[in-house]
């Protein structure tokens, strides 16, 4: 990217985005952005910083490939890459389904899924090591899980708002929005209307790791860190769980232990 707004394949700084807002990477290190603007391309960048447009932008309907396909026309929530290196990517409002997009750019929607329709725009996705995918519903206070098998089930979640710890629907969530994934399939929610970490094995067990209800940000241990938004969240292969905050990025480690990485609570730069 040159830093100024635009549409432009090549290679590394001579290239241009437009409103690029998620990324994920499949596994031979290539990274998919999705540029949530009007005209929604997805743009691959290869590792020697080569620029290309792997899909959306066209003017053909779905399903389809590629860049004959367009495919905005729908509010957009969060996108994750399975171990199949297929990327999903979460549609809002009064669509409520999934965007799939294969490794050979073939473009393709899912049936409604319960909960998605209406939802606002922290609606979050991530997948398990089985492929098994889960959304929160942000408007709907529960976590989804849409095993493999075509099964769809509350995984967390009364539906009632609150901060319950506990087990699967005996449990309560405000606003959750951006989820990750562990390599023990725990998955995190940050429950953003408490502003809370929150943690659920496949046991359904909800458990609170981090945060309380200020909305502000201070580093600490468990309960005793606060944090005033997060944009995405990821697991590193040492269990630390990294969050994009704002105009910083912040790490919890294990043992819940917060920490500031980079950047500013305050500044931007």
């Amino acid at each position: 990217g040159s830093g100024f707004s635009g549409y432009q394949d090549g290679v590394g700084q001579q290239t241009m985005f437009n409103y690029p807002s998620k990324v994920v990477a499949d596994s031979s290190s290539n990274l998919f952005v999705f540029e949530n603007n009007s005209y929604h391309r997805i743009r691959k960048i290869a590792p020697d910083s080569t620029v290309s447009t792997f899909a959306g932008g066209g003017g053909g309907s779905l399903p389809g490939y590629g860049t004959n396909v367009w495919i905005g026309g729908s509010g957009f929530g969060s996108m994750t890459i399975d171990h199949s290196n297929t990327l999903w990517i979460t549609t809002l409002y009064s669509t409520g389904y999934l965007l799939r997009i294969g490794g050979d750019a073939y473009v393709s929607i899912t049936t409604n899924l319960t909960g998605l329709t209406g939802q606002g725009g922290g609606v979050g996705i991530c997948v398990d090591s089985g492929n098994n995918i889960y959304y929160s519903t942000y408007n709907g206070n529960q976590i989804y899980r849409w095993r493999t098998n075509g099964v769809l089930e509350v995984f967390a979640g009364s539906g009632n708002s609150g901060a319950t710890d506990g087990n699967g629907i005996f449990t309560s969530f405000n606003n959750p929005s951006t989820l990750a994934a562990d390599a023990a399939n725990n998955i995190y929610v940050w429950d953003s209307g408490n502003g809370l970490i929150r943690r659920i094995d496949q046991n359904q067990n909800v458990s609170t790791i981090a945060g309380n209800n200020y909305s502000s940000s201070a580093d600490g241990v468990g309960t005793n860190a606060t944090f005033n938004s997060i944009y995405q969240m990821y697991v590193d292969g040492s269990g630390n769980l990294l969050l994009a905050c704002g105009n910083c990025i912040r790490k919890i480690s294990a043992t819940t232990n917060v920490v500031t990485m980079a950047g500013s609570f305050t500044q931007t730069g």
